[in-house]
């Protein structure tokens, strides 16, 4: 019991040995059966390595204690096992398939905290804990290990996991049969852990569908001043920066202000100190070229946002560099700075002098005004949205599509290559029956066009891959004789929400829609009467909380909230699951208007099943 145990030495000793003993189960090939299964020596193994199994995942965040550790576990598995091995049953296997569980899981610290990693490669963002010599005594053995390691690049990592969910597919091209249990296992581990990085995505999503922003807590001068006055000079010879530390755990930084006023590159980096300053780590670097258009024109400071946002963690002190390599003078920076400053839900921001500053910041004066941070992250759509610069928000769509587009790609290459050896509807079923493209090609659809259709250039390059597949599924589909276009209609659910018209003043009305646990997706469509007859009148639409072990999870809003006849959504949206929550909330009528428009809302909702039976599936991708 963590409470009961006190930490020494020897607990990180038996760690350690316990940890290397799971490793040496779970990395025994999985096809070489010595014993026969059925006999009560064959039953007892495969409980035994089960419980093994079990057991690591279970102490993974034990074992690997920091995202930086769960990161080289995962870069050192990955490159163990060989694709072409795994219907071999090759090696380290089933140690894979419980990395991936493992960091699938919702309680190792999520994938993004993971692979950020992947751009540093040795980053460390150190965490409390309760056992800190443990944690050292781990980390320490770790890095001896993986002196010698080239880690993975977030690319490679996405790219790797991708063809472990296709090897399935591969397998059936070649008319082999896919029944090892190493093959299939490692195949939904690797999916399962894209979905759960398309699930991240699926917020960014959501938020662009709705054409609205959560609240963004951001440290700006005008609010939260960190300098109370503003010089009008200030060189740029060498770097500035500035030193931090706030009051609570798990804030992210997004990015930083900076005062600029003129074309000019600006380079930003954020350190966190190591053994109490001794030593420091990377976290974030970004450069980036700013012009007058990009700062505010009353405070002169420009938001430089991170590509990675940065997970931070209390009574940790971090420092922010910024320098301006061509340019030798900047019109503006502050004066007269604070070295505290209390911000909302209690959170407070602590500055101090940074040594690595050697232009003159400091917390009086100088470079840095303003800091960008959330109390829940990673985002970007929180501050992007809100940005009143397009070009950010664009180039982030761009790199949110750059995985589900690369889905698509691959799901189309694949079909080309089914469709040159031969198709019989035996293989077809079987290849729908994938998860690939029973899980990740819908879940990438589905992501891919609402931020597809923001921009005209990424439109184009879409419509392109889109065309591509769907032609190519249509001719895989009709080579068998079947044809996608009736697919599943027989089995589509309607059901229609709606208001009381007129509705009436002061109250709150939720409405539900459950549809069977067959439905998989629901295609939202509002009537264009829609509209309240003032502003405090909104309906916003909500599914539940992913996490259903927590009772107390408030429902995520999806769409919304929407009020009087302004931004009611005039094309359907596609929502995943089989769950939505309509709550409509009228206040106090204080307009008395005659002709005020109170029709409130109505909307019908279609749910579409993804069959589980293999011969449904390409019928409904198509």
């Amino acid at each position: 019991s963590p409470d009961s145990c006190k930490e020494n030495p020897e607990y990180v000793e038996f760690v350690l040995k316990f940890r290397h003993l799971l490793r040496e189960v779970l990395f025994q090939p999985l096809h070489k059966e010595v014993l026969d299964p059925v006999s009560p020596e064959g039953v007892l193994k495969d409980k035994l390595v089960k419980m093994c199994q079990d057991s690591f995942i279970s102490c993974f965040s034990i074992f690997y204690p920091t995202p930086k550790l769960k990161y080289f576990i995962l870069c050192e598995m990955l490159m163990t096992v060989s694709i072409d091995e795994i219907s071999q049953g090759a090696p380290g296997e089933l140690l894979l398939i419980s990395v991936l569980e493992a960091i699938g899981d919702s309680t190792s610290q999520g994938l993004s905290s993971i692979l950020q990693h992947s751009q540093f490669a040795y980053v460390y963002s150190p965490q409390k804990t309760k056992y800190p010599i443990l944690e050292k005594g781990i980390q320490d053995l770790a890095f001896e290990n993986l002196q010698d390691m080239e880690p993975m690049s977030y690319d490679a990592i996405i790219s790797k996991l991708q063809s472990m969910a296709c090897s399935p597919a591969h397998l059936i091209m070649r008319c082999e049969e896919p029944e090892l249990i190493s093959t299939r296992a490692v195949s939904q581990a690797a999916s399962n852990l894209l979905l759960a990085k398309l699930q991240e995505l699926s917020m960014f999503v959501q938020a662009i569908q709705s054409n609205t922003s959560q609240e963004v807590d951001i440290l700006k001068r005008e609010s939260d001043k960190r300098f109370m006055g503003v010089l009008k000079s200030w060189p740029t010879a060498k770097q500035d920066a500035i030193a931090f530390e706030v009051n609570r755990k798990d804030i992210w930084i997004y990015g930083v202000g900076v005062y600029a006023g003129k074309k000019v590159t600006c380079e930003v980096e954020m350190y966190v100190e190591i053994e109490e300053g001794e030593k420091m780590e990377l976290l974030e670097k970004i450069k980036v070229s700013l012009t007058e258009k990009d700062s505010n024109k009353t405070s002169h400071i420009a938001n430089v946002i991170f590509s990675n946002p940065v997970c931070i963690q209390d009574n940790r002190r971090y420092h922010l560099v910024c320098s301006f390599p061509n340019t030798k003078k900047l019109g503006f920076a502050g004066k007269s700075g604070q070295k505290e400053i209390e911000c909302l839900k209690g959170l407070k921001f602590s500055f101090f002098n940074s040594k690595l500053s050697k232009n003159g910041t400091s917390c009086s004066q100088g470079q840095i005004p303003t800091l960008l941070y959330s109390h829940s992250g990673p985002s970007f759509t929180q501050i992007l949205l809100s940005s009143e610069d397009d070009t950010h928000l664009r180039d982030c769509c761009d790199s949110y599509l750059k995985m589900p587009r690369n889905f698509l790609e691959s799901a189309t290459r694949l079909i080309e290559s089914f469709l040159s050896v031969g198709v019989t509807p035996e293989l077809l079923a079987r290849l729908g029956n994938t998860s690939f493209f029973s899980q990740i090609l819908p879940e990438s659809l589905v992501l891919l066009i609402p931020v597809a259709k923001l921009y005209p250039e990424i439109t184009v390059e879409v419509m392109h891959i889109l065309r591509s597949l769907l032609t190519e599924v249509s001719v895989l589909n009709r080579q068998v004789g079947t044809s996608g276009t009736q697919a599943g209609e027989d089995s589509l659910v309607y059901m229609s929400v709606e208001s009381d018209h007129p509705y009436p003043e002061s109250t709150i009305i939720p409405y539900n829609i459950n549809f069977p646990p067959e439905i998989k997706w629901m295609l939202v469509n509002f009537l264009p009467e829609c509209a309240t007859c003032q502003p405090e009148d909104t309906l916003k639409v909500a599914v539940p909380h992913p996490d259903t072990s927590d009772n107390k999870k408030q429902p995520i809003i999806v769409l919304g909230p929407y009020s009087e006849d302004k931004d009611w959504p005039t094309e359907p949206k596609i929502i995943k699951g089989n769950k939505l929550n309509f709550l409509f909330e009228a206040a106090t009528d204080y307009l008395k208007e005659e002709n005020a428009n109170k029709f409130g809302f109505k909307c019908d909702v279609i749910g579409f099943p993804w069959e589980t039976s293999a011969s449904e599936s390409m019928l409904q991708t198509e």
